[in-house]
Protein backbone atom coordinates (compact mmCIF):
# COMPACT_ATOMS: atom_id res chain seq x y z
CA UNK A 1 0.00 0.00 0.00
CA UNK A 2 1.41 3.37 -1.07
CA UNK A 3 1.37 6.73 0.58
CA UNK A 4 -1.91 8.63 0.76
CA UNK A 5 -2.23 11.96 -1.00
CA UNK A 6 -2.02 13.79 2.31
CA UNK A 7 1.29 12.07 3.10
CA UNK A 8 2.62 13.03 -0.33
CA UNK A 9 1.74 16.71 0.26
CA UNK A 10 -1.37 16.73 -1.95
CA UNK A 11 -4.75 18.20 -1.16
CA UNK A 12 -7.68 16.82 -3.11
CA UNK A 13 -10.85 18.79 -3.80
CA UNK A 14 -14.23 17.52 -5.10
CA UNK A 15 -13.20 13.89 -5.45
CA UNK A 16 -15.55 11.38 -7.05
CA UNK A 17 -16.21 8.23 -5.03
CA UNK A 18 -14.56 5.94 -7.61
CA UNK A 19 -11.28 7.81 -7.36
CA UNK A 20 -11.39 7.79 -3.58
CA UNK A 21 -11.69 4.02 -3.60
CA UNK A 22 -8.89 3.67 -6.13
CA UNK A 23 -6.55 5.94 -4.18
CA UNK A 24 -7.46 4.39 -0.80
CA UNK A 25 -8.12 7.80 0.74
CA UNK A 26 -10.66 8.62 3.40
CA UNK A 27 -14.32 8.99 2.43
CA UNK A 28 -15.55 12.44 1.33
CA UNK A 29 -17.32 14.77 3.71
CA UNK A 30 -21.06 15.42 3.42
CA UNK A 31 -20.41 18.76 1.75
CA UNK A 32 -18.21 17.11 -0.90
CA UNK A 33 -20.85 14.46 -1.55
CA UNK A 34 -23.53 17.15 -1.81
CA UNK A 35 -21.36 19.17 -4.22
CA UNK A 36 -20.87 16.14 -6.45
CA UNK A 37 -24.48 15.05 -6.35
CA UNK A 38 -25.51 18.53 -7.51
CA UNK A 39 -22.98 18.45 -10.34
CA UNK A 40 -24.50 17.24 -13.60
CA UNK A 41 -21.96 15.09 -15.40
CA UNK A 42 -21.74 15.67 -19.12
CA UNK A 43 -21.91 11.93 -19.70
CA UNK A 44 -18.54 11.81 -21.44
CA UNK A 45 -17.00 9.32 -19.01
CA UNK A 46 -14.84 11.53 -16.78
CA UNK A 47 -15.98 13.64 -13.86
CA UNK A 48 -14.02 16.80 -13.08
CA UNK A 49 -11.60 16.80 -10.22
CA UNK A 50 -9.00 19.21 -8.98
CA UNK A 51 -5.76 18.35 -7.35
CA UNK A 52 -2.70 20.35 -6.54
CA UNK A 53 0.38 19.87 -4.47
CA UNK A 54 1.85 22.37 -2.07
CA UNK A 55 5.26 21.62 -3.43
CA UNK A 56 6.20 19.93 -6.65
CA UNK A 57 8.04 16.69 -5.98
CA UNK A 58 10.92 17.36 -8.39
CA UNK A 59 11.85 20.76 -7.04
CA UNK A 60 10.98 22.55 -3.83
CA UNK A 61 10.79 25.93 -5.61
CA UNK A 62 8.12 24.76 -8.07
CA UNK A 63 4.38 24.37 -7.43
CA UNK A 64 2.16 22.14 -9.52
CA UNK A 65 -1.58 22.52 -10.06
CA UNK A 66 -3.69 20.04 -12.05
CA UNK A 67 -7.29 19.93 -13.26
CA UNK A 68 -9.11 17.31 -15.35
CA UNK A 69 -12.39 18.49 -16.87
CA UNK A 70 -14.91 16.63 -19.08
CA UNK A 71 -14.58 18.90 -22.10
CA UNK A 72 -14.64 17.51 -25.61
CA UNK A 73 -12.32 19.37 -27.96
CA UNK A 74 -13.41 19.05 -31.57
CA UNK A 75 -11.14 19.34 -34.56
CA UNK A 76 -11.15 22.79 -36.15
CA UNK A 77 -11.83 20.96 -39.43
CA UNK A 78 -15.28 19.95 -38.14
CA UNK A 79 -17.95 21.98 -39.88
CA UNK A 80 -20.25 23.85 -37.45
CA UNK A 81 -22.70 26.69 -37.74
CA UNK A 82 -21.28 29.83 -36.13
CA UNK A 83 -23.98 29.79 -33.40
CA UNK A 84 -23.12 26.20 -32.45
CA UNK A 85 -19.41 27.03 -32.26
CA UNK A 86 -20.16 30.16 -30.21
CA UNK A 87 -22.36 28.28 -27.70
CA UNK A 88 -19.76 25.49 -27.41
CA UNK A 89 -17.02 28.06 -26.72
CA UNK A 90 -19.22 29.78 -24.13
CA UNK A 91 -19.88 26.43 -22.42
CA UNK A 92 -16.13 25.72 -22.32
CA UNK A 93 -15.45 29.20 -20.92
CA UNK A 94 -18.09 28.85 -18.18
CA UNK A 95 -16.82 25.42 -17.14
CA UNK A 96 -13.19 26.58 -17.00
CA UNK A 97 -14.02 29.70 -15.01
CA UNK A 98 -16.24 27.77 -12.58
CA UNK A 99 -13.68 25.07 -11.81
CA UNK A 100 -10.42 27.01 -12.08
CA UNK A 101 -11.08 30.53 -10.84
CA UNK A 102 -10.89 29.78 -7.09
CA UNK A 103 -7.68 27.73 -7.30
CA UNK A 104 -5.80 29.48 -10.10
CA UNK A 105 -5.40 32.59 -7.93
CA UNK A 106 -2.71 30.66 -6.04
CA UNK A 107 -0.60 30.40 -9.22
CA UNK A 108 2.11 33.00 -9.57
CA UNK A 109 3.80 34.15 -12.75
CA UNK A 110 5.96 33.00 -14.56
CA UNK A 111 4.46 29.56 -15.20
CA UNK A 112 4.15 26.77 -17.72
CA UNK A 113 0.76 25.43 -18.83
CA UNK A 114 0.64 21.84 -20.03
CA UNK A 115 -2.63 21.29 -21.90
CA UNK A 116 -3.47 17.63 -22.58
CA UNK A 117 -6.34 16.44 -24.75
CA UNK A 118 -7.76 13.06 -23.74
CA UNK A 119 -9.72 11.29 -26.48
CA UNK A 120 -10.10 8.12 -28.51
CA UNK A 121 -7.81 9.25 -31.36
CA UNK A 122 -4.96 11.69 -31.73
CA UNK A 123 -5.22 14.93 -33.67
CA UNK A 124 -2.43 16.34 -35.76
CA UNK A 125 -0.42 18.98 -33.93
CA UNK A 126 -1.82 22.03 -35.77
CA UNK A 127 -5.42 21.04 -35.04
CA UNK A 128 -4.51 20.26 -31.42
CA UNK A 129 -3.13 23.76 -30.85
CA UNK A 130 -6.12 25.42 -32.52
CA UNK A 131 -8.66 23.31 -30.58
CA UNK A 132 -7.13 24.60 -27.31
CA UNK A 133 -7.49 28.26 -28.39
CA UNK A 134 -10.52 29.08 -26.20
CA UNK A 135 -8.98 27.21 -23.25
CA UNK A 136 -5.74 29.16 -23.67
CA UNK A 137 -7.59 32.49 -23.85
CA UNK A 138 -9.59 31.78 -20.66
CA UNK A 139 -6.57 30.54 -18.70
CA UNK A 140 -4.45 33.51 -19.64
CA UNK A 141 -7.32 35.88 -18.82
CA UNK A 142 -7.63 34.29 -15.37
CA UNK A 143 -3.88 34.67 -14.81
CA UNK A 144 -3.59 38.21 -16.22
CA UNK A 145 -7.00 39.93 -15.89
CA UNK A 146 -7.83 43.33 -17.29
CA UNK A 147 -6.56 42.94 -20.86
CA UNK A 148 -8.71 42.80 -23.97
CA UNK A 149 -10.17 39.35 -24.74
CA UNK A 150 -7.58 37.11 -26.37
CA UNK A 151 -4.62 39.41 -25.63
CA UNK A 152 -3.32 37.99 -22.35
CA UNK A 153 -2.02 34.75 -23.88
CA UNK A 154 0.79 36.61 -25.66
CA UNK A 155 2.48 37.49 -22.36
CA UNK A 156 6.07 36.19 -22.22
CA UNK A 157 5.63 34.95 -18.63
CA UNK A 158 3.19 32.27 -19.83
CA UNK A 159 4.51 29.22 -21.68
CA UNK A 160 2.30 26.64 -23.38
CA UNK A 161 2.90 22.91 -23.99
CA UNK A 162 0.36 20.74 -25.85
CA UNK A 163 0.01 16.97 -25.40
CA UNK A 164 -2.45 14.15 -26.22
CA UNK A 165 -3.52 10.86 -24.64
CA UNK A 166 -5.64 7.99 -25.95
CA UNK A 167 -8.08 6.65 -23.34
CA UNK A 168 -10.69 4.72 -25.28
CA UNK A 169 -13.90 5.11 -27.19
CA UNK A 170 -16.30 7.72 -25.81
CA UNK A 171 -13.92 9.26 -23.25
CA UNK A 172 -13.18 12.93 -23.81
CA UNK A 173 -11.53 15.33 -21.38
CA UNK A 174 -8.78 17.88 -21.00
CA UNK A 175 -6.06 17.97 -18.38
CA UNK A 176 -4.60 21.32 -17.41
CA UNK A 177 -1.34 21.39 -15.47
CA UNK A 178 0.26 24.59 -14.25
CA UNK A 179 3.85 24.55 -13.07
CA UNK A 180 5.25 27.62 -11.43
CA UNK A 181 8.83 28.53 -12.10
Amino acid sequence: MGLTYEEQGYRRLRLPQAQLERLECSKPTKSQVKAYSSYKSSGEGIEPYVEFSKEYLMSSSEKKFEWVLPIRLDSPNKSMHWRQRHSKNKRIERMLRFHLKPEIKECKLPCIFILTRIGPRKMDHDNLIYSFKKTRDVLSDLMIPGLAPGQADSDSRLRWIYEQENQGVGIYAIRIEVRQL
